[in-house]
């Protein structure tokens, strides 16, 4: 009788311990040059589909409502401007407190974005709709 042996698998955990250590290597600038690149590449990407699907929305939507169409998209793509990147933090620190399983702090989070967001979207619609110069 011969006797087989089987090589021990990785499983998913040393897999993913492999990853991690193939990335705790690679230096902070090498971080910083990747993660512009797919960046930018995202960002080409979005322009790309936008400029190829112009024709066919106006096709489809005639060039007096894709005028509005693009005013909204402009005003919606202004008022993403107003966050400040506020909503990139809001979500970093409820996912760090997530973890610490605080849900008083995560509460006292979500209760200042949205006087934050009031406040803000008050300060854009009031002058809107009493037409102050």
């Amino acid at each position: 009788m011969q006797k087989i042996t089987v090589a021990p698998t990785k499983g998913l955990g040393g897999i993913l311990g492999e990853i991690n250590r193939k990335m705790s290597k690679t230096t902070l600038s090498q971080k910083i040059i990747k993660n512009t690149i797919f960046g930018g590449t995202g960002r080409l990407w979005a322009i790309l589909i936008s400029l190829l699907l112009t024709p066919y929305i106006v096709s489809k939507l005639g060039i007096g409502r894709f005028g509005i169409w693009a005013i909204v998209s402009i005003l919606i793509g202004y008022f993403g401007l107003v966050d400040f990147g506020v909503g990139t933090s809001y979500v970093k620190y409820i996912a760090e407190y997530h973890t610490k399983k605080d849900y008083q702090t995560i509460n006292k989070i979500v209760n200042t974005g949205f006087v934050f967001y009031l406040v803000v979207g008050f300060t854009i619609i009031l002058p809107i709709i009493f037409n102050l110069d």
